[in-house]
């Protein structure tokens, strides 16, 4: 008998208490990517009701052309963030609840007003802010991160697109910074993985913000204002475990996380 919707969003509620790894979903159930939604918004009803939390924004995955193939998908993947998984620059983060986290630099956005479900750039423009952000990526699959290729589009999904934490820093008006043209630094210890964003962005953040918002529409509510929405790595992932991680977006600003494998003293 394959595990309903409930059973799986649990499995996953239960993984982020214990660090334990739990299976793929598509090893407990076969469904399509709309069930796979169906299992997050119950995952995610489940992990509120858990701890003084709700939801704080979005998250955007598999953005590039490339990665989309990759999955057989024609675009990209949807996440929740949680309001005690969003964190101010410099904050310390306890990676021992992670199960193996992976670092990335990401352009991310915060909603200044609500945000209706067809808008155009220019409504984006004026309503949202930019802030460089680090995602502390991870999976309570088993198999994460070394044979991540072999999850389904629908588990990344019902895993809530791989989220852990999001770090960001200061503001900067989006009409100020050409966010497909700047160049990242993502440094932990000592290495540095450097991008030059437009090898690696081949959509604009700002038209994917639209996009999220229509799609939100469509499964659970609408961007709201204080929201924050993570648009895909645009370096890493490098994984990490102790120290500080940090990210250097040029015009943009910087971002830092101090990293232990334990609470904060």
């Amino acid at each position: 008998m394959s595990a309903s919707a409930d059973e799986i969003a649990n499995m996953f509620v239960r993984s982020r208490s214990t660090g334990r790894p739990v299976k793929p979903p598509h090893c407990e159930r076969s469904y399509d990517l709309q069930g796979a939604y169906y299992v997050q918004r119950r995952f995610v009803d489940a992990y509120v009701r858990t701890g003084e939390r709700s939801v704080a924004g979005y998250k955007l995955s598999a953005t590039s052309p490339a990665s989309q193939a990759a999955l057989g998908i024609p675009e990209p993947l949807i996440g929740a963030l949680f309001s005690d998984e969003v964190l101010a620059s410099g904050s310390q983060v306890d990676t021992s609840v992670f199960h193996c986290p992976m670092a990335e630099a990401e352009v991310a956005f915060v909603v200044l007003q609500d945000l209706p479900e067809l808008c155009s750039r220019e409504l984006v423009l004026e309503s949202t802010a930019l802030v460089p952000a680090i995602e502390l990526a991870d999976s309570r699959m088993t198999g994460w991160p070394q044979a991540m290729t072999s999850f389904s589009p629908q588990d990344i999904v019902a895993d809530n697109a791989f989220s852990g934490r999001l770090v960001v820093g200061a503001q900067v008006s989006p009409r100020d910074i050409d966010v497909t043209r700047i160049a990242v630094d993502l440094t932990y210890g000592e290495e540095v993985n450097s991008s030059s964003v437009p090898a690696v962005i081949r959509v604009d953040p700002v038209s994917l913000i639209g996009w999220l918002s229509r799609g939100v529409h469509r499964v659970s509510g609408r961007l709201r204002e204080g929201m924050v929405i993570a648009s895909g790595a645009v370096a890493g992932p490098v994984p990490v475990t102790d120290g500080v991680v940090a990210a250097d977006f040029g015009p943009l600003g910087t971002v830092s996380a101090v990293l232990s494998a334990g609470p904060p003293a």
